[in-house]
Parts: C-alpha cells; sequence; structure tokens
C-alpha cells in the first residue's frame, strides 16, 4: 500500500507540469531570480536541460538574443512543450537570457577545466 501511495504521489506531482513557485518574484527580480522560477523547473537550474524528456539546454542554444525573447513572452508552435509567458515585459525576458549567457559561460569553464 505505502508503494501505491508513493507512486500516486510521484505521478500526481509529475502532472503538475515543469513547476513554479506559487508567488512569481517582483518585476525588478535579478535574471537569476526569473530564470529560477520559470526556467530551472524544466531546464534544470544550470539550463543544462533533461535529455530524456526532450528539455534543451538552454543555456547552450545558439539561438539570438530577440528569439529566445520572443520565444520566452510568445512560445512557438514549433515547441508545444515550452510555455509562453506574456507577463514578462520585454526586459525581463532579457535579464533571463543574460543569465543564460552566465550560466553558458560557467558550463564551458567547467568543461575546460576538465
Amino acid at each position: 500500500m505505502k508503494v501505491v501511495t508513493f507512486t500516486l504521489i510521484l505521478s500526481l506531482a509529475g502532472l503538475t507540469g515543469c513547476g513554479e513557485a506559487e508567488t512569481p518574484p517582483p518585476a525588478s527580480a535579478s535574471g537569476q531570480q526569473l530564470f529560477d522560477h520559470h526556467c530551472a523547473g524544466c531546464h534544470r537550474p544550470q539550463g543544462t536541460g533533461n535529455f530524456l524528456k526532450g528539455i534543451p539546454a538552454n543555456a547552450l542554444t545558439d539561438m539570438d538574443v530577440d528569439d529566445i525573447v520572443s520565444l520566452i513572452r510568445n512560445g512557438d508552435v514549433s515547441k508545444p512543450k515550452m510555455p509562453a509567458f506574456p507577463e514578462l515585459s520585454r526586459y525581463q525576458a532579457e535579464r533571463i537570457v543574460l543569465h543564460m549567457w552566465q550560466l553558458r559561460k560557467e558550463l564551458i569553464e567547467r568543461y575546460n577545466q576538465q
């Protein structure tokens, strides 16, 4: 019975999507805070994604800033798993992108140290 209950809890948790904190960060939040709230649940805090779930490593994207901002704010029918966040301003989305570039820099530095 305990295994069934545990499995049910995990299944319900999986139905909630990638997850967001209940209270959104303020408009003045940093790029990291915005990323952590809107993106990290799926793309992981380091931006490395989840290959097995088909979630790309957004820290390693080759998209330009305008395309990423548009994707964040408007979504894209070719990326149906990616939710849109129209409540974010362009400036907030740009802060997320700047944080993604910082994550990229850190990933590259870690890779080069190996």
